[in-house]
């Protein structure tokens, strides 16, 4: 075993060799003539394939992320509730289509079965050289923040409250 040589990572290693053995059967059953369970195994490399794309753009991203200055540190301030907000509601992270763009970034839905096998290889063979030129768009995106209620007064609940019980002890 060469030293200078890293270790190929074996869950990656996995994930390619099942679909390269798909897609082998699946080329195997059409040159027999069954091309409806060729088209159906596919279909289901197509699903798994689509899994592992978004497993990788994870793992990719989180690459990018080490690959990024640290943020500044919160004050107390920051950590607020909202200028504008009721008391007794703070701010959470709430969405994931920043994920979604990600992933159209690396894996990108052009060409068939085939190109997009490739395209996933050519991602788990350099993931260094991707979360680089993924790191600027991951630093780019805003922050998507919603409001939930940690702990409201009771009067702020007090009308939604009245209309539930009067609703829910109704009872002609």
């Amino acid at each position: 075993m060469n030293p200078s040589r890293p270790l190929p990572d074996l869950a990656a290693l996995a994930a390619q060799l099942r679909l390269m053995a798909c897609a082998m059967a699946a080329a195997l059953l059409e040159a027999l003539g069954a091309r409806s369970l060729a088209a159906a195994l596919r279909r289901q490399m197509a699903r798994e394939l689509a899994e592992m794309e978004r497993l990788a753009t994870g793992v990719v991203v989180l690459a990018a992320l080490r690959l990024l200055p640290p943020p500044p540190p919160e004050t107390g301030a920051q950590r607020s509730r909202p200028s504008g907000a009721p008391r007794g509601f703070a701010r959470v992270a709430g969405d994931a289509n920043a994920m979604r763009a990600m992933q159209r970034k690396l894996f990108p839905r052009r060409g068939g079965l085939v190109a997009r096998l490739r395209r996933f290889d050519a991602v788990l063979d350099d993931v260094a050289a991707h979360a680089a030129r993924l790191a600027r768009h991951v630093e780019r995106i805003p922050p998507a923040f919603r409001l939930v209620a940690v702990a409201p007064p009771a009067w702020a609940l007090r009308l939604q409250v009245d209309a539930v019980a009067t609703f829910a002890s109704d009872t002609s």
